[in-house]
């Protein structure tokens, strides 16, 4: 199967370095940064290199992509981050273990651009404004569980150790 995967709040643990930094959310329910750490600079965290070099993976993620990857899945990493940061994310992919695959680092409106019409048939993201678009043409859809997809109506994995049982439909 062709697999897409997110990056941030699905492998890297972005939310937990953002709160790491800036301390608890305001509302962790809303898809919205500025909305979550209000009168912050985000921009100083979103581009800087060590703040993403300096994230850890999600727990177990390095794992179930591993196990994705030796059960013979096809795999992409598909990203918000900007273009910019590529280089910096295949070498925070590397470090970290996940296996080698095509990485797409680029940005919020090539990534919904790419989901309509890149080929695959799974993708996993926290994100419900890319979940949608999968969805709505006719993707599969997984969502790493997360505060703010909370309402989610699809299949959602609550840590990379179900990520199995995700794909038999036993979730």
């Amino acid at each position: 199967m062709r697999i897409l995967l997110d990056i941030d709040d699905t492998l890297a643990d972005f939310f937990g370095a953002m709160e790491e930094r800036l301390g608890p959310a305001v509302d962790d329910s809303i898809e919205n940064l500025g909305l979550m750490f209000p009168g912050n600079e985000l921009v100083h965290y979103l581009e800087s290199d060590d703040f993403h070099r300096e994230m850890l993976p999600l727990d177990g993620a390095v794992q179930g992509v591993n196990w994705l990857f030796d059960a013979g899945h096809h795999l992409q990493y598909l990203t918000a981050r900007a273009p910019e940061l590529q280089q910096l994310t295949q070498e925070w992919l590397d470090e970290w273990g996940f296996p080698k695959a095509v990485l797409h680092s680029v940005g919020r409106d090539a990534k919904k651009k790419l989901l309509r019409t890149e080929r695959y048939e799974l993708m996993i993201d926290d994100q419900k404004r890319y979940l949608r678009v999968a969805h709505k043409h006719g993707k599969r859809t997984i969502a790493m569980d997360r505060p703010w997809n909370a309402n989610w109506g699809g299949t959602k994995l609550k840590n990379w150790m179900y990520i199995e049982s995700a794909l038999q439909g036993q979730l």
